[in-house]
């Protein structure tokens, strides 16, 4: 008798377990379309922060380097070879961790200088103002959040960051050549 009744629970197991199976729930798959959804909500918002987080770095890298370049100027000195300004173009260059290459440090880099008035100088004599401008355009690394809401496809230029460093030149008997 006990065999029987065995046999028969499980019987009734596997016939409920057939049952169950040709049954379908209707909030089947909903899991997957939520999480997908959720997924690109998610993404956008970590590239969106990749993308503030190298933005942030490199403005404070390049103006880290123009303040190095800022301070390198205003001691008159000059590297081997080379003439003041391109001198100062060079230690920015150094200290710039790569985001300013060789190729374009001329056009990247401007260099000015003004009087003890405020009035523009040509000159880097003794008691006058070097001011050292750097400009870089940082591409996008990612796509930004707003794509993902829009029909249009993100742009594709440039955004420019410009820094500024500005600092008096010190004593110099004899200034070295600008150029």
């Amino acid at each position: 008798m006990a065999h029987s009744s065995y046999l028969c629970y499980v019987l009734d197991i596997k016939s409920s377990l057939i049952r169950r199976r040709r049954t379908r729930d209707p909030r089947r798959g909903n899991a997957m379309v939520e999480f997908s959804l959720v997924f690109l909500l998610f993404l956008g918002f970590v590239l969106s922060f990749v993308q503030l987080g190298y933005t942030v770095w490199a403005k404070t890298t390049l103006h880290y380097a123009a303040r190095l370049g800022a301070r390198y100027a205003i001691t008159g000195q000059t590297l081997a070879g080379m003439a003041h300004d391109a001198s100062i173009r060079e230690v920015i260059r150094r200290n710039s961790v790569g985001l300013l290459p060789a190729a374009t440090i001329d056009t990247a880099v401007e260099i000015n200088y003004y009087d003890g008035l405020g009035a523009a100088s040509t000159e880097n004599a003794s008691g006058n103002v070097v001011e050292i401008v750097v400009t870089k355009d940082v591409d996008l690394l990612t796509v930004s959040l707003p794509f993902l809401f829009s029909q249009a496809a993100p742009s594709s230029d440039p955004f420019t960051l410009t820094v500024v460093s500005a600092d008096r030149m010190e004593p110099i008997t004899n200034p070295p050549p600008r150029i």
